[in-house]
């Protein structure tokens, strides 16, 4: 059974051993410290990794707490491929908000600030300077204005099929690609 209220755990900063013995032994040992900081560390790597949430779970009668670390991606598998075919090198250097609003232009196709807004806490302001930021890497496309701005991911795909496609600036106003219906 936790010492600690599920709130305290998950905030961090209290160190409230059941065994003191085995703490300070670890401490003798270099291997931990009474910072309360070692939940805190597994879920920021947790984060970091874009993993589902540790979960605590206690059974009282058998005075037992488990801890479940799910090493699943939060981003299914062929959508991380195909952000990282979009952002190419730099996307471990990507920022949580960064992911989630790739992600959910991935989902969504066209998304606004208010659309982010309903999945992440950050301030409008914060996600607009992250969304401007995306677009500046070349990562999303920007259409609209003012609140009536949209985002979608770059899609290489089509912009690759347009450079293979002759213009029409190659044909001479004579050519047979040109049909002029004299027809009414």
């Amino acid at each position: 059974m936790s010492l600690l209220t599920d709130q305290q755990l998950y905030d961090g900063g209290i160190s409230d051993p059941r065994n003191p013995n085995l703490q300070k032994m670890f401490q003798m040992l270099g291997l931990g410290e009474k910072a309360g900081s070692g939940f805190g560390k597994i879920l920021r790597a947790w984060k970091e990794q874009q993993w589902f949430y540790p979960l605590v779970s206690e059974e009282l009668d058998l005075e037992m707490t488990s801890v479940t670390l799910p090493m699943v991606s939060l981003i299914p598998e062929n959508v991380e491929k195909e952000l990282r075919e979009i952002v190419g090198d730099d996307y471990c250097e990507l920022t949580e908000l960064d992911c989630i609003i790739l992600v959910l232009a991935h989902q969504f196709g066209d998304i606004c600030n208010t659309d982010i807004q309903c999945y992440r806490r950050e301030h409008p302001r914060d996600i607009g300077e992250c969304l401007k930021q995306l677009v500046n890497n070349g990562w999303l496309e920007r259409s609209g204005r003012g609140r009536g701005t949209y985002y979608a991911l770059v899609n290489q795909q089509q912009s690759d099929l347009v450079a293979l496609l002759p213009s029409s600036e190659h044909y001479e106003p004579s050519s047979e690609h040109y049909e002029l219906s004299s027809e009414h």
